[in-house]
């Protein structure tokens, strides 16, 4: 069982934990853990290039044990909508997933990037875990490249829309 993340929704959103008459909610399912692997910062390669040309960010427990938590898709934050992009944000998906697999959590995961719709300056991230007993679970995740471009979050579905700032 783990704490139920979710993310909020517009262009302030932010992770929060979900609460129910003043208790925290208890989920069995993955999302908790696919949310942390995904939207926390893993310290860049040492070839990276920096959005902010300086700081490699990632969490401080890294350099202790040696295993590595989060990924790189914050580097896309300043990346302009291209194809290599789209490959990218495919990459670091998978790179922050791996875990599962070495876990056998999931005997495999899938991650697809697309540009959603009629809006340019959104990628919308489809994972897909495999687990073992033969079931499979989906997320989407959009990313807005320029907040200020999209003025309808309902449009986007927010119910399942994730807006990195």
């Amino acid at each position: 069982m783990d704490v139920e993340l979710f993310y909020g929704c517009g262009p302030d959103a932010c992770a929060d934990v979900r609460t129910a008459c003043g208790d925290l909610v208890a989920i069995n399912e993955l999302s908790t853990s696919i949310l942390i692997s995904l939207f926390t910062d893993r310290r860049a390669n040492e070839d990276d290039v920096l959005p902010d040309g300086s700081d490699p960010r990632g969490w401080w427990c890294d350099a202790m044990d040696g295993t590595r938590i989060g990924s790189r898709l914050w580097l896309l934050e300043r990346a302009r909508n291209l194809p290599e992009v789209l490959r990218l944000a495919e990459e670091y998906a998978l790179e922050a997933l791996a875990w599962l697999i070495e876990d056998r959590v999931a005997r495999k995961v899938t991650a697809t990037a697309v540009v959603v719709g009629g809006c340019h300056n959104v990628l919308m991230l489809t994972v897909q875990i495999f687990k073992p007993d033969g079931r499979s679970l989906r997320w989407k995740f959009r990313y807005a490249w320029d907040l200020r471009a999209v003025q309808d979050w309902e449009a986007l579905d927010c119910a399942s829309a994730l807006a990195m700032a």
